[in-house]
């Protein structure tokens, strides 16, 4: 059974990594079998006593090779936050990397690690959030040529179905709007947006999907008439984090300008304004809080100043 060391002391750590350099065995199995952690290691520019030490473990061509190839795997094994970390690994090694022929190398890299996670998304229908997309076409753009966009169909479908669903549910009456699914659909149109606008066209946005957003419009409305006396400032910042995601979203949908979505406008006015006045409630919440803490660690002082006074009263 393979066992796993999550950390080690640096100390220890330096050493075993002077072991690995020196030993090209050992080397080897460590390349063909490391972590994302060890990838993030192996491509490390700066370290050791003085901090010149620059990629321990790739000292020739076959050491690339390897790296390459165990990289490439774990694309095609990882799930999507593990995919995230390869990426933004190799993207920051790049950005962090002087000498040009290595920087070229970890170019090459990324190219076949996207196009290796773009598989494993298009094969398994697997939806891609917002975020995760967003990293994939940053990291991208290092590569020449550029990589190509995953196939975005299937995502498209299940973000615009919870949507329609919370629609659904909403016109019902059984369901509390989650300003989050809606937030997340809009996040998804703004990378593509920048990255792959054909997309958009293709799906017609946002002229296709007008109605939808007059029905989040009245969603979002009907859930600011609502009255929020939440007993504690954490339940109102919550609130807030809510509502600020959504306005972001307006802003998002907004820069489309079309016509047909100045309604939205309005929308945006209301959310701003019920933002202020949550976060004005939410401030008086957390000044008196100070301030019940304040007396009650006032009162504290003065329990404890008299217990010590009785304790030495007999002396």
């Amino acid at each position: 059974m393979k066992k796993v060391v999550s950390w080690i002391h640096p100390s220890y750590r330096d050493l075993i990594i002077e072991e690995l350099s020196n030993n090209s065995s050992a080397r080897t199995r460590f390349l063909k079998q490391m972590s994302i952690s060890g990838v993030k290691l192996a491509i490390s520019d700066t370290g050791g006593e003085s901090g010149d030490r620059s990629l321990p473990f790739l000292m020739d061509d076959t050491s690339w090779i390897l790296f390459k190839t165990r990289c490439v795997e774990l694309a095609s094994s990882t799930k999507q936050y593990e995919q995230i970390k390869l990426l933004t690994t190799l993207g920051d090694a790049v950005k962090q990397v002087g000498v040009l022929d290595v920087k070229n190398k970890i170019r090459d890299i990324i190219f076949d690690v996207c196009n290796a996670i773009s598989a494993t998304w298009n094969s398994g229908n697997v939806e891609i959030s917002s975020y995760v997309l967003s990293v994939f076409v940053r990291t991208s753009t290092y590569t020449k040529p550029l990589v190509p966009m995953p196939d975005l169909n299937y995502t498209w479908e299940e973000k615009c179905k919870c949507v329609n669903e919370l629609i659904e549910y909403f016109d019902h009456g059984e369901l509390s709007v989650r300003f989050y699914d809606i937030a997340e659909w809009i996040d998804f149109v703004d990378v593509v947006s920048a990255s792959e606008p054909r997309f958009l066209n293709q799906v017609d946005f946002p002229n296709s999907y007008i109605e939808d957003f007059q029905k989040i419009s009245s969603i979002i409305e009907d859930e600011l008439d609502y009255h929020f006396d939440e007993e504690s400032s954490e339940a109102l910042r919550e609130k807030i984090d809510e509502l600020e995601k959504m306005k972001d979203a307006l802003e998002t949908i907004a820069a489309f300008s079309s016509y047909k979505l100045r309604f939205l406008a309005d929308t945006k006015i209301k959310v701003s304004e019920m933002l202020d006045d949550l976060n004005r409630k939410a401030d008086l919440l957390d000044e008196k809080d100070r301030i019940e803490n304040d007396f009650e660690g006032s009162v504290l002082e003065k329990d404890e100043a008299l217990n010590i006074e009785e304790l030495f009263s007999d002396l």
